[in-house]
């Protein structure tokens, strides 16, 4: 048997993603999704989330100042579907696909 090293990549494709996003029933239900990250890790610190519609430009912004954030490598590894931090099967966060898909879902309405 060899020893040579086999490495796995998850990939998602694009009608996968688009279910996941159809999850969602209202723009409510995304942004509480959204609101709900940030709670999960703000490791016992003051956190604050501000969220502003801006219908004039149609556009929606979601601001955390608190918790632990995210620094560039952490982002790259939230961008890949299905990977992030181990979670009990019982975390609401342990397929790592709830946020994207809310973005994705705001994206589109």
């Amino acid at each position: 048997m060899s020893n040579s090293t086999v490495e796995w990549k998850e990939k998602i494709s694009r009608g996968t993603a688009i279910a996941l996003m159809n999850n969602f029933a209202s723009v409510a239900e995304a942004l509480k999704e959204l609101v709900d990250n940030p709670i999960d890790y703000r490791q016992g610190q003051k956190l604050s989330i501000e969220i502003v519609v801006d219908k004039r430009h149609d556009r929606l912004i979601v601001t955390s100042d608190g918790g632990r954030g995210m620094g560039a490598e952490d982002i790259q590894v939230w961008l890949n579907w299905g990977e992030g931090e181990d979670h009990l099967e019982t975390h609401i966060g342990h397929w790592h696909q709830g946020g994207k898909a809310a973005y994705g879902f705001l994206g589109r309405h």
